[in-house]
């Protein structure tokens, strides 16, 4: 749809509110159009329309183009493009060959939000690179504090007759072997 110059911010939403309803009480007059992500914008529009006490987002505003694409407002449009898809399919099932039907679902694949799933795998990498940084952190922690093979800080204060900071420093440095006997 090409509505960013010609239609005002509530046209948009009016016209994303009837996109979004067309699919969601199964006339899918627009199956197509909003399986592909055609008026994607707009259903967004409706959808923060909706869930914010009737109040317009702007699309040419950053701000407001932002909470358009919040995690809700964007899972919400994935599962109405997913029914728009599978309504589509099941009107295909009815006058196509096989052939038709796979070339018509690979092509709502193809075309489908693929950036949302890359989003989703890049904050699960973060996540995941994040975990195993506390984990380095923590196993690095507790090395420092497990008991030396020579002994104890108190034991090896004791041993060689030296005061326990004295000690807990040189094994910090990792030194404890340059200790000798009085």
């Amino acid at each position: 749809m090409d509505t960013e110059q010609s239609y005002t911010v509530e046209q948009r939403t009016k016209i994303g509110v009837a996109l979004y309803y067309d699919i969601e009480e199964g006339r899918n007059q627009f199956a197509r159009e909003t399986a592909v992500g055609h008026g994607d914008t707009e259903i967004r529009m409706a959808i923060y329309w909706a869930l914010h006490d009737e109040k317009f987002a702007d699309p040419d505003n950053p701000e407001d183009l932002e909470l358009l694409f919040a995690p809700g407002i964007t899972q919400t449009l994935n599962d109405l493009k997913a029914r728009a898809r599978a309504s589509l399919v099941m009107n295909a099932l009815e006058t196509m060959s096989i052939a038709q039907i796979a070339g018509l679902t690979a092509e709502f694949f193809r075309e489908g939000d693929i950036s949302n799933e890359l989003a989703f795998k890049r904050r699960d990498r973060l996540q995941q690179e994040a975990k195993q940084r506390e984990a380095q952190t923590r196993s690095a922690f507790n090395a420092q504090h497990k008991p030396a093979p020579e002994g104890t800080v108190k034991e090896l204060a004791q041993k060689y007759n030296k005061s326990l900071s004295e000690i807990r420093r040189l094994k910090a440095a990792g030194e404890l072997h340059t200790l000798v006997l009085p």
